[in-house]
């Protein structure tokens, strides 16, 4: 199996957990630039951060030693399941699309050819997905560009997969460059100046013959090329059109130089937080990829495709021409769960732990690690992870079991940034259940009905929740089971039984022989205890 990074392994757990490197640096007490750092494997984290981060990650304590060494640059002592973020494999066959994602501007979904390998850890599923996105490799290397977005939501495996495909690319003897986003944000261009920084350092630039002027054009974003032009100068004046321009004209000089040599894979991580200048240049660079032997993917959460205008504009604007392909990654389907669940767990995986599983992520592949972690940790797991000692045959039991912290802290990203108000409404509509009318929710909350339907729409902007029936009353329904049991995870026992008694005395007025719509309510408001998934 091969190794992996330290740094490498701590980006994926981060963006499998939904944080920036500003949020996981104030976990941890520590600065944004020092995780950046750690990232780009630039240094080596002290024994007091590789404590926090363990803490943080809950790495069990008879892992802590092997993590240490692990974090320290000792990679054999990675234990590839217990520390691996997103467990996959690599898929061998290709079945038909079936419909499952709508794909636009893709040509023939030919057979995948590809070796079986992986590019960290173990790739599940997405036989398909990846199928399209190696058709439109094999265009760019036969000289027709183009972009492809990759889409879904927080824990999916977008970047997973776009790390799959520059393993792949690299073995077909292409060339493979990432350049990631950060919530933060960044100096204008940065994008750029990491994609050239990174052409620098492999080497790639000495044999491209650049002019002087396409240095001259790139020095004033990427100082650190001064070595490679030595006669050139950051062009400096009172014209920044003038300047972006000079810009653009030296990058699409050296992508041009360099595609000729060798195809090139341009992955951008996390777009919807790029600086609109490097969108720009982006855009320029896909309009002329039909010409170059380049793919340029772009990943990107659906949550955040929605408010980034810029970054929406450019791909309508690409669509349009037929410059880009759309690719949402939808969750696991049962049987792809269960692969997953195969590479986790030792042990024959029953039907009912399966089902009870898949019940609880709903196909979500982090949801899946992390839920399989909790209860092995917590001493429920039918067998034994792969490569750990077992706790014994009896089947899990899950009713009382904690929300693994890795899901919780994905879910709360996404609520947290919400008006509390929108938080407050959110909560009682997790009283309630995954599915709630509107008319119920708004007795609740005791607000008026264009007061709710404002606080709702905000949260399905989030896709939070979505509506299921558009008639009637109107009812909405969480977009994942979890989300209500996190919502309500920080109230105590009293203020939950509360609550629940208040929605049954609210349905027992409105239906006083729904009995099946009462049950959870009552049996809530009599034990007080947060389920795991509230019904």
């Amino acid at each position: 199996m091969e190794h992996y990074s330290f740094g490498y392994w701590l980006r994926l757990k981060r963006k499998a957990l939904d944080l920036t490197q500003q949020k996981l640096a104030d976990q941890v007490g520590y600065s944004a630039a020092a995780i950046r750092k750690l990232e780009a494997e630039e240094r080596r984290p002290s024994t007091q951060l590789v404590e926090r981060l363990a803490e943080l990650f809950a790495i069990p304590a008879s892992e802590r030693t092997a993590f240490l060494r692990f974090a320290r640059g000792d990679w054999q002592a990675a234990p590839d399941e217990a520390l691996d973020a997103r467990p996959w494999r690599t898929a061998t066959s290709l079945p038909a699309a079936n419909g499952r994602n709508s794909v636009s501007a893709v040509g023939s979904q030919a057979a995948v050819s590809w070796p079986v390998h992986t590019a960290h850890g173990r790739f599940v599923g997405r036989e398909w997905e990846t199928a399209v996105a190696h058709t439109l490799w094999q265009q760019a290397m036969s000289g027709v560009g183009q972009a492809l977005l990759i889409s879904g939501e927080p824990g999916i495996g977008k970047t997973r997969l776009a790390q799959e495909l520059m393993a792949q690319v690299e073995r077909s003897r292409g060339q493979a460059l990432l350049a990631e986003c950060y919530a933060e944000g960044s100096a204008p261009y940065a994008l750029v100046a990491q994609i050239l920084e990174q052409l620098w350092h492999s080497g790639a630039l000495a044999s491209l013959n650049l002019p002087e002027y396409a240095g001259n054009g790139m020095l004033g974003i990427a100082p650190t090329l001064q070595p490679f032009f030595p006669s050139s100068a950051a062009e400096g004046t009172h014209d920044p059109q003038g300047e972006q321009l000079r810009l653009l004209d030296s990058v699409l000089t050296l992508l041009t130089r360099l595609t000729a040599h060798t195809p090139l894979l341009l992955v951008i991580d996390d777009a919807h937080w790029a600086d609109d200048g490097s969108l720009m240049l982006l855009c320029h660079l896909a309009r002329r990829s039909r010409a170059l032997r380049l793919l340029l993917v772009l990943t990107c959460r659906e949550v955040e495709l929605n408010e980034a205008r810029a970054l929406n504009k450019l791909l309508f604007d690409l669509q349009r021409k037929q410059l880009a392909t759309r690719l949402p990654l939808s969750r696991l389907t049962l049987a792809e769960t269960r692969d997953l669940l195969a590479t986790l767990i030792a042990e024959e995986i029953t039907p009912d732990f399966l089902q009870d599983i898949y019940q609880k992520t709903e196909g979500n592949p982090f949801f899946v690690v992390e839920v399989c972690k909790a209860l092995l940790e917590s001493r429920r797991m039918p067998g034994q992870l792969a490569g750990q000692n077992g706790y014994g045959q009896r089947p899990p039991d899950m009713a009382d079991m904690d929300i693994p912290p890795g899901v919780c802290t994905v879910i709360e990203s996404r609520v947290t940034p919400l008006p509390e108000m929108v938080q407050d409404v959110l909560r009682l509509a997790a009283v309630i259940g995954h599915k709630f009318e509107f008319d119920l929710l708004r007795q609740a909350a005791n607000l008026d009905e264009e007061g709710l339907m404002e606080a709702l729409e905000q949260a399905e902007r989030a896709q939070l929740i979505h509506e299921v029936d558009a008639g009637g009353g109107g009812a909405f329904s969480f977009t994942h089971g979890l989300i209500p049991a996190v919502l309500v995870a920080g109230w105590s026992g009293v203020r939950r039984r509360r609550q629940h008694r208040r929605v049954a005395s609210l349905i027992a007025e409105r239906r006083p022989d729904d009995h099946k719509a009462l049950a959870h309510p009552y049996a809530a408001a009599a034990n007080g205890k947060r389920p795991y998934i509230p019904e």
